[in-house]
């Protein structure tokens, strides 16, 4: 399942209450790097991380990102993990956190190349957006 909050400082706050052997990871985005209103729902949410994270880095994704349409939202967020297991290891890239926020009518696996095509795009520029997860939203609950 997956939640999408305003304000994620409560969420995380609570969310050490109902940890338990399964992970839960949280994202929250530390800082928006493009937002768009569109009349289609959003029906996708791509999840990449970066290697790097200097300011040109950031300046070149929003540029590229910018110019993609179909973006709803994107920003740069960090990942908390959440489980009663210790992880057998950290991962190094957990404040390097780019998400994409599609809205389209289109397949969700056109959608998810589109995505694809955003992050080659990046490559070409030598900035590595390594896929760390896709998502497509089937219903919302209310």
């Amino acid at each position: 399942m997956m939640a999408k909050f305003e304000d994620s400082q409560k969420i995380v706050k609570d969310a050490g209450k109902f940890t338990n052997t399964s992970p839960s990871f949280v994202f929250s985005v530390d800082e928006k790097l493009f937002e768009r209103n569109m009349d289609e729902e959003q029906k996708f949410v791509s999840i990449y991380y970066l290697e790097y994270d200097d300011l040109d880095v950031v300046t070149d994704i929003a540029d590229t990102i910018g110019k993609k349409e179909k973006i709803q939202q994107s920003g740069l967020a960090h990942m908390d993990l959440y489980c009663h297991d210790i992880p057998k290891f950290t991962f190094p890239y957990k404040d390097k956190i780019v998400i994409l926020e599609v809205a389209d009518n289109k397949s969700h696996q056109s959608i998810c190349k589109y995505c694809d095509k955003i992050s080659y795009d990046m490559s070409r520029k030598g900035i590595i957006m390594h896929n760390f997860a896709s998502l497509s939203l089937l219903e919302k609950l209310k």
